[in-house]
């Protein structure tokens, strides 16, 4: 049914005032039964409380006094779809991904089904947030406005992310642990909800789905000591063939790692050509999945990006499964939402190719860019893009500064360090290539602000020598 939207309200600030607490609700298993004896606390405000056998808690005040309903949330074609159990009323919110709201509506009591709402046009080209609250509940939705007025189809965003925290104006954050259940973090938007929380058991490994061991990789950092926290392992792993990880040696539940796909220079399948990059990458707690074997041969044919790209795309895929089975010395300890995808010169093709896919979070195409104008495929690019190139002197130069200029909707920067098509890949722990990448992907995919600096700041680390630095839509 659709229902048309009657209040449309400006709004310049945030507000939060000040709250009563009547917070409670459920801890649950992802089976759907109750979890008893669950620990439910409050960070900042330091109140603990323990489920009992339905799995309730409660903070200030009874249970059931706040309305549920919203089940579902999705944009569609330009309009949000909502999808009500129960006749309710709602506010729908627009933020950019700092928590800046740019456009709030109200709906009316709208009646239990699904209703398809037209959003206002909003001049932002960055990535945005739409937050929908109905009753006690509030779900997301991550966007990216079209030149046409409308929205991109829009993806879910995990409340939980950082991004999403930021969206919610996240008040405090309420931690739930339980025996046998792996722990979860859920910010919190008021002290006045319902929240219910749903724990993952610890799974046990079934021999029968386990595979075959890794096989380490016997290469090491050839200049100084490495600048991150984390050791680095190195090493193949028999159910990905023709590929080569880099991964923190520390890996456990809990670590949310992010993960990179890479795609080589010459679209090479040495995976091991660029040692001291990713080595210095994966210190700063990232598993890097490099396309190729140990000093393989041979190169990937190029052909058309979408082709380059599925390499990529099918490493990312495989990664992701890994999160999930309790076999895998990767189980819980990937961060599944902050991927990204990066790659040198025709593996920045790949990185191009792979970019399209929507589980992309941002990309870096270094020393590269399409071989022709193909506005079709950028417009496909949905995520930030740093285009990262060599200078004047690069061959790939005016390709690289050709597809930033024509990249017109997504925040962008492009970046020139002047030592030629090379780049420093080979320099000390990569130099300041993996400099620039360490930096864009702890700003975009650990949301690391105290970084942002580094790009928007007038004397930021990249707008000074060696660096010269574009950038828009940044936020």
């Amino acid at each position: 049914m659709n229902t048309r939207i009657v209040q449309w309200l400006s709004v310049i600030a945030i507000s939060i005032p000040a709250q009563t607490i009547n917070l409670h609700g459920t801890v649950s298993s992802t089976a759907g039964g109750p979890i008893s004896g669950a620990i439910v606390s409050i960070a900042k405000l330091k109140l603990m409380d323990t489920t009992g056998a339905d799995g309730g808690y409660s903070f200030g005040g009874p249970t059931g006094v706040l309305t549920r309903g919203l089940s579902g949330l999705q944009l569609q074609d330009g309009n949000l779809s909502v999808s009500l159990t129960a006749p309710l009323a709602g506010r729908i919110t627009v933020l950019d991904l700092e928590g800046k709201v740019l456009a709030r509506i109200q709906t009316p009591v709208l009646a239990a089904g699904i209703h398809s709402l037209p959003l206002p046009a909003i001049s932002s080209k960055s990535l945005l947030v739409v937050q929908a609250s109905f009753g006690d509940q509030t779900m997301l939705v991550r966007t990216l406005p079209l030149a046409t007025g409308r929205f991109a189809d829009g993806s879910p965003l995990l409340v939980g992310s950082a991004t999403a925290a930021r969206a919610l104006a996240t008040v405090d954050t309420l931690t739930v642990g339980a025996k046998g259940y792996l722990s979860k973090s859920v910010p919190l938007s008021s002290y006045e909800q319902v929240q219910d929380v749903s724990l993952s058991p610890v799974a046990t490994c079934n021999p029968a789905d386990k595979t075959g061991d890794p096989v380490s990789v016997n290469v090491s950092n050839s200049g100084s000591a490495l600048t991150g926290t984390h050791q680095v392992v190195v090493e193949t792993d028999p159910s990905l063939a023709g590929r080569t990880i880099y991964r923190p040696k520390d890996l456990a539940p809990g670590a949310k790692y992010p993960i990179l796909i890479w795609g080589n220079g010459g679209c090479s399948l040495n995976a091991t050509d660029h040692t001291d990059f990713h080595l210095e990458i994966a210190s700063h707690g990232y598993v890097i999945i490099s396309d190729g074997t140990p000093k393989g041969t041979g190169n990937r044919d190029m052909v058309d990006v979408t082709t380059l790209g599925a390499p990529q795309i099918a490493a990312l895929s495989w990664g992701i499964g890994q999160n999930s089975k309790a076999c895998s010395r990767f189980y819980q300890a990937l961060d599944t939402v902050h991927v990204a995808a990066f790659g040198w010169s025709c593996g920045g093709l790949m990185t191009v190719g792979a970019s399209i896919d929507k589980r992309i979070f941002t990309s870096i195409i270094m020393s590269s860019g399409l071989l022709s104008p193909d506005q079709t495929t950028l417009d496909k690019i949905h995520a930030p893009i740093a285009y990262v190139c060599g200078g004047s002197s690069d061959i790939a130069y005016d390709n690289c500064t050709r597809d930033y200029t024509n990249m017109k909707t997504v925040p962008a920067i492009l970046a020139n360090d002047p030592v030629g098509h090379g780049g420093t890949y080979y320099s000390d722990n990569g130099g300041e290539f993996a400099k620039i990448a360490i930096a864009w992907f702890d700003w975009w995919l650990k949301e690391d602000a105290s970084v942002k600096s580094k790009f928007v700041a007038p004397d930021g680390q990249f707008s000074k020598s060696p660096w010269t630095l574009q950038t828009k839509r940044l936020p």
